[in-house]
């Protein structure tokens, strides 16, 4: 199937593989024609950028024009690993993968498929999730198959992925670095070794992305997503069954009486990242089972709950 894919890639198609992250929807990064087929698949607009994808610094210096020290710190500390750097791009890289910014992000996957792939093609693939935009990211070879319902030309299996969301991304252009999107590596981790800027959650009006997540609807299922802290969960959920709305719930820490206009439940135990692994998974799995609504636990902004809360806050279009 390896050897299948590169064929695909060298080809001009687009391949959803597995990363540690979610599903990603990859075509190679220096062929503009390829590049165009993601963003047709996906519906995605094109001021939205993609993230490059390597195996090996050398693939790194194809792409990145200027890597500050503090970055290859960082580099050292979370590669491979979910995390994006945001550095100056070569001229190789097309504009059509930066949405015309002279910067471009990367990361170096940990999941062994993503690796086995661009190594096996011999240079970087740009991908974004494999979904539809604006959809939950698909965190599962069967939920890629159905999001993307034939538009990708191989999908390689690869297991659930082991985090879940989506990479934290870095602008490593600015001083004090400083976080885009925020992801499993956290403000905190981040800044035990360089200077950093948290997320400021200001969402761009206008001109191309810095990187994705900053801008346009994203991670939204077909039904409301209401965060509720878990004080007034249960108020919220008993207000929609009396109203007759068949609801789901995803609950941290809050307890909720079952009824039968639940459809469907799930208990993360205070398990944060447990939480984060399956939020996409469950969002679709709740509109499969039919839900009106779903009631979602809000938990704190701070670690890997940044994260969390950034998608949930997104998915109900806050």
């Amino acid at each position: 199937m390896l050897r299948k894919a590169v064929r695909t890639l060298l080809r001009g198609g687009i391949v959803a593989f597995p990363t540690e992250t979610v599903y990603g929807l990859g075509a190679r990064v220096f062929d503009a024609q390829a590049l165009d087929r993601i963003f047709e698949a996906k519906g995605r607009p094109g001021d939205n950028p993609l993230i490059v994808h390597i195996a090996d610094y050398t693939q790194l210096e194809r792409v990145a024009a200027r890597v500050p020290q503090k970055a290859r710190l960082l580099m050292k500390k979370f590669w491979p690993g979910p995390l994006t750097l945001v550095l100056r791009k070569t001229r190789e890289v097309p504009a059509r993968a930066t949405a015309g910014l002279p910067t471009v992000g990367v990361r170096m996957p940990s999941h062994p498929v993503a690796r086995r792939l661009i190594r096996a093609l011999g240079e970087p693939i740009a991908a974004p999730s494999a979904n539809i935009s604006g959809r939950p990211s698909s965190t599962t070879f069967q939920d890629a198959r159905r999001e993307l319902k034939g538009k990708a030309d191989m999908i390689l299996k690869g297991g659930a992925s082991r985090i879940g969301l989506e990479s934290t991304v870095l602008d490593c252009t600015r001083r004090p670095f400083q976080i885009l999107r925020p992801g499993f590596v956290t403000l905190e981790d981040l800044k035990k070794w360089v200077s950093v800027q948290a997320p400021s959650f200001r969402r761009l009006q206008a001109g191309p992305a810095a990187s994705p997540g900053l801008k346009h609807k994203h991670y939204r299922p077909r039904y409301p997503v209401i965060a509720m802290p878990a004080e007034y969960l249960n108020a919220e959920a008993g207000s929609l069954m009396k109203r007759g709305f068949r609801i789901g719930v995803l609950l941290f820490r809050a307890r909720v009486l079952p009824n039968s206009m639940m459809i469907y439940r799930k208990d993360f135990k205070g398990n944060m990242k447990k939480y984060a692994r399956e939020l996409y998974a469950s969002f679709l799995q709740a509109e499969r089972a039919g839900v009106d609504a779903l009631v979602v636990e809000s938990v704190a902004k701070s670690g890997l709950g940044t994260a969390v809360m950034d998608r949930i806050e997104r998915a109900g279009g806050k």
